[in-house]
């Protein structure tokens, strides 16, 4: 079961939506398993935050990413979350679905898949989101995934050390960019060096 944080955070959360009005269109793709919390929170969002999250759902089957079938997906225009948004992470996913910042971007991302992965309590994570929200464009495929979501990127990959930034043409096609957070400089140049290597 999927539980959702404690009172305190999500009034908190109220305050970052806010900060960030949003009035975007959420498709959860169903599996079963925390679907209903899933609508329950972005109804409450609507409620209490006075903001305008349309939600929709559909079958899983739909998408063309693989994901733990346990956990549902969340989508955004052109980012996706899943795993378990507790903790640290809650207001990492908050973050992700609302704050579309204009600006620079890394058009060399452009047509490919970025998977950042992020677990509760890490104090980098929320940096590395930060940085990532910042400079991905809209022509990338942008997924963020509390380590739960993903168990198969972790074996596969033998990841030990959250956040992890992986880049590539698909879900099956992709490696390791980054591991840990640095300078802003440094993770362009990480990225960059993994698109074009």
């Amino acid at each position: 079961m999927i539980h959702l944080p404690e009172e305190r955070l999500k009034k908190e959360v109220c305050n970052v939506v806010r900060r960030y009005p949003t009035n975007h269109h959420v498709t959860i793709y169903k599996t079963g398993y925390g679907d209903d919390v899933f609508e329950w929170l972005f109804d409450r969002f609507n409620k209490d935050c006075n903001c305008s999250f349309r939600v929709t759902t559909r079958d899983k089957s739909e998408l063309d990413i693989d994901y733990d079938p346990k956990y549902p997906v969340i989508r955004v225009k052109n980012r996706y979350f899943t795993g378990v948004p507790t903790g640290t992470v809650f207001e990492e996913f908050i973050k992700f679905l609302t704050i579309f910042p204009e600006g620079e971007k890394l058009d060399f991302l452009n047509g490919k898949i970025l998977l950042l992965l992020t677990a509760d309590r890490c104090p980098y994570c929320a940096y590395a989101l930060d940085t990532m929200i910042e400079l991905v464009p809209e022509g990338c495929k942008f997924i963020l995934a509390e380590i739960n979501g993903v168990m198969d990127i972790i074996e596969r990959f033998g990841i030990r050390s959250v956040p992890t930034i992986l880049v590539g043409d698909s879900i099956k096609n992709i490696k390791i960019a980054f591991r840990g957070y640095s300078s802003r400089k440094l993770m362009i140049n990480e990225l960059r060096n993994a698109v074009e290597s």
